[in-house]
C-alpha cells in the first residue's frame, strides 16, 4: 500500500475509534462486506474517493481531514483530496456521471503522480489580465494578451487542450455527456501553492470546433477565477456577464480579429448581387471555421460580431447546414470530418502518457488504464496496448 494511503487508513482507524462506531457500520455506509473493510483497515486494500468520502460523512469528520490531518498534503495525495471533496457535495442527476468521471481521473491522476513525474512544462505565459469594466472587452483583451505572450501572431492554434494542459496544467478530456451541458471544469480551491489540480470535461457530443471553443471558454474561467472549486456551463440559457467573458475570450483567443480579417480580405469584397452576396458569406464564414479549426457556427457568429457578414447573411447561414458552408469555402475533407467528429472518449494526453509509462513499467495495471479511458474491456484494452506496442515490462 502506498504510504499516502497508509496515512489515510491510520486516520479512518483513528476516526473510527473515536466515533465508538462499528467496522461493519463503516463498510455498510460506504458500501463495503465485512471482509472488504476489514482489509481496507488492515492496510490490504486501497481507499477510492469515492469510499473515503461516504466514510467521512457517516463518521461526522471532513473527508479533507482524513486525507491530511495535519501533515500537508503531498502532490500525490492532493488528487485524491479533491476527489474526496467532490465525492461529499450533491450534484443533479443529470450529471452524476460527470462528477463520477472526474473522482475516476483524479484517483488515477493520484496512483500514476505517486509513481511518475511528470515530465518538464514551459512556464506559465507572464502576462495581465485586463480590469477594465466591460466583461467582454476582459475577455478579448485577455486572449490578445496571451496570444502575445506565446507569440502566436494570428496563426490558428492546432492543439487547444495540449496548449492549456502544457503551459496552464490543467487536464483536458472529451467525452460524451448529456447535451444540455457543453463543458465542466474542476480546481482544487483549497491548495496553497501556484500549481492548484484542475480538470476539464468537454462535451464532444457536439461537433469538433465547439469542442476546441468549450475547451478555451473553460480556460477563460481558470485564468479569471471564476471557478467555485466545481463549474458547469450549460449549452441553453441566459448568459452571464462572466459567461460572456469567456465566449470573448475563446472567440479572440481560436479567431484572432487580425486572422479573421486577413481572411476577409484574400476572399475580397462582397459581391452587389444577392445569389453571389449569399456565395461569398457562405465562403468566407467557412473559411474562418477551416483555418481556424472552429464550428461554423462560432465562425458565423464571429464574421457578425466584426461587422464582416450583415444581420441577413448571418440568419441566412444559419439556415444552411455546416456541411454546405465548408463546400462553400472549398474546404478539404479534413475540415468536413472534423465537423461530424463527435462522441469520442479522449482522456487527458499528459495524465494518459504518464500512465502508459507506469503501466509498461509494471507500476500500474490493466484496470488503471482501463479506468482511464472509461471501458469496463479491460482484455480488449490490454489486446488493443499490446498491438501498438505498450506491454508490462514484467509480460
Amino acid at each position: 500500500m502506498a504510504y499516502e494511503q497508509q496515512e489515510i487508513v491510520a486516520r479512518l482507524a483513528e476516526a473510527l475509534t473515536n466515533s465508538g462506531c462499528q467496522q461493519q457500520e463503516l463498510g455498510a455506509a460506504a458500501g463495503l462486506d465485512k471482509t472488504q473493510i476489514s482489509r481496507l483497515l488492515k492496510g490490504e486494500r486501497n481507499v477510492s474517493a469515492a469510499e473515503l468520502g461516504a466514510m467521512a460523512d457517516f463518521l461526522g469528520v471532513s473527508a479533507t481531514e482524513l486525507l491530511t490531518g495535519r501533515a500537508p498534503v503531498r502532490r500525490g495525495s492532493r488528487p485524491l483530496a479533491l476527489a474526496a471533496r467532490l465525492a461529499e457535495a450533491k450534484r443533479s442527476d443529470e450529471l452524476t456521471e460527470q462528477v463520477e468521471r472526474f473522482r475516476s481521473l483524479l484517483e488515477v491522476k493520484a496512483q500514476v503522480e505517486r509513481d511518475v513525474v511528470a515530465p518538464a512544462r514551459p512556464a506559465r505565459p507572464n502576462f495581465d489580465l485586463p480590469t477594465t469594466t466591460y466583461r467582454k472587452v476582459q475577455g478579448a483583451q485577455a486572449a490578445h494578451r496571451l496570444r502575445e505572450a506565446l507569440s502566436l501572431g494570428d496563426e490558428p492554434i492546432e492543439d487547444v487542450s495540449g496548449l492549456i494542459e502544457a503551459y496552464f496544467h490543467a487536464d483536458v478530456a472529451r467525452e460524451p455527456m448529456p447535451a444540455s451541458v457543453v463543458g465542466l471544469l474542476l480546481q482544487d480551491q483549497e491548495s496553497e501553492d501556484d500549481d492548484p489540480v484542475a480538470v476539464m470535461l468537454v462535451n464532444s457530443y457536439y461537433p469538433y470546433g465547439k469542442q476546441r471553443f468549450t475547451a478555451a471558454h473553460e480556460l477563460a474561467h481558470l485564468l479569471f477565477g471564476d471557478v467555485a472549486e466545481y463549474h458547469e456551463d450549460a449549452a441553453y440559457g441566459e448568459r452571464s456577464l462572466v459567461e460572456l467573458r469567456a465566449d470573448a475570450f475563446a472567440a479572440e483567443l481560436l479567431t484572432p480579429t487580425s486572422g479573421v480579417k486577413v481572411v476577409a480580405k484574400e476572399i475580397g469584397d462582397a459581391p452587389d448581387t444577392p445569389p453571389a452576396h449569399r456565395q461569398w458569406a457562405a465562403r468566407l464564414v467557412g473559411t474562418v471555421a477551416s483555418r481556424f479549426g472552429v464550428s461554423v457556427e462560432t465562425a458565423r457568429y464571429r464574421c457578425a460580431d466584426l461587422g464582416l457578414v450583415s444581420d441577413v447573411d448571418e440568419a441566412t447561414l444559419a439556415a444552411t447546414s455546416a456541411a454546405d458552408v465548408l463546400r462553400a469555402a472549398a474546404s478539404d475533407e479534413r475540415a468536413l470530418a472534423l465537423e461530424e467528429e463527435r462522441d469520442v472518449i479522449d482522456p487527458p494526453a499528459l495524465l494518459t502518457s504518464q500512465a502508459l509509462y507506469a503501466y509498461s513499467e509494471g507500476l500500474v495495471g490493466i484496470g488503471t488504464l482501463a479506468q482511464l479511458w472509461r471501458t469496463d474491456d479491460a482484455d480488449g484494452l490490454r489486446k488493443e496496448l499490446a498491438e501498438a506496442g505498450w506491454v508490462p515490462a514484467f509480460e
